[in-house]
């Protein structure tokens, strides 16, 4: 709140929300994403976590994590 950043969370099309994952490895991930996002994103800025599901051909839903943010990004 200090930095007055925007957090934006999108579940598009994720019906449910029960995963088969390894929750400490993806925890981990996704703090660590947030975090450097909340480093490098300048004052005012924005911050976007976006879960997508991702059509399969079997009966398991994949999902995809995409975090982006308006900061300096990287080379």
């Amino acid at each position: 709140s200090a930095k007055r950043l925007s957090l934006f969370i999108d579940t598009m099309d994720v019906e449910n929300e029960d995963i088969i994952t390894d929750p400490l490895r993806l925890n981990q991930i996704l703090l660590n994403l947030s975090s450097n996002a909340v480093k490098f994103t300048p004052p005012g800025g924005k911050i976007r976590l976006r879960v997508v599901r991702v059509a399969s051909k079997s009966a398991v839903d994949l999902l995809r994590f995409e975090m982006s943010d308006t900061g300096i990004g990287m080379t």
